[in-house]
C-alpha cells in the first residue's frame, strides 16, 4: 500500500505533504503512519506497523513478506517496547538515526548498535528483507548499515 496511493512510473508515490518519495525509502524528515508502509522494490518485502491481536492495543514495527495476508513478521524493531494503539510514527529524525516516537513522546532508535554519522540519511528496505540505514558523507559516498 502507497502512502497515498498514488504512484508514478519511477516507482514514487505522493507522500502526506505532497512530495513523491521512493516506495522502499523512507528519507530525512518522511515518516510512516499506521496502515502505511514501504515496499521493497521488486515487491517481496514490505515494511510497517501491525498488531497482534487484532485490536490495535499495541503496535509493533516490522518487515513481512508483501503476499503473506497475515503479515507474519520476519524482523520486529520494537519487540520488546510496543507502541500504545496507532499512536507510532517511524521516521529518519534530524540527526539521521531512525526511531519510533509514540503518543507518550517515547523514542526508539531503531539503528540500535550502528549509530547515524550524518544527518543526510536514509531508510531503505530490500528485496532480500534488510532494513538498510544509508548515509550519505561528506565525501558523498553511501554508507549502508543492515540490521
Amino acid at each position: 500500500m502507497a502512502l497515498d496511493g498514488s504512484t508514478d512510473k519511477g516507482g514514487l508515490t505522493k507522500g502526506p505533504r505532497g512530495s513523491w518519495l521512493h516506495l522502499d525509502t523512507l528519507r530525512l524528515g518522511d515518516s510512516l503512519r499506521n496502515k502505511e508502509t514501504l515496499v521493497s522494490s521488486g515487491g517481496v518485502f514490505e515494511l510497517g506497523f501491525f498488531d497482534t491481536s487484532g485490536l490495535s492495543t499495541y503496535q509493533y514495527m516490522g518487515i513481512w513478506f508483501k503476499n503473506d495476508p497475515h503479515k507474519t513478521p520476519v524482523w520486529v524493531a520494537n519487540r520488546k517496547n510496543p507502541v500504545l494503539g496507532d499512536s507510532g510514527i517511524f521516521t529518519v529524525r534530524y540527526d539521521g538515526n531512525i526511531v519510533i516516537v509514540d503518543i507518550k513522546q517515547i523514542t526508539i532508535i531503531v539503528n540500535y548498535g550502528v549509530v547515524a554519522t550524518s544527518s543526510n540519511a536514509s531508510a531503505k528496505i530490500l528485496d532480500s528483507g534488510n532494513l538498510i540505514l544509508v548515509m550519505l558523507e561528506k565525501e558523498e559516498k553511501d554508507y549502508m548499515a543492515e540490521f
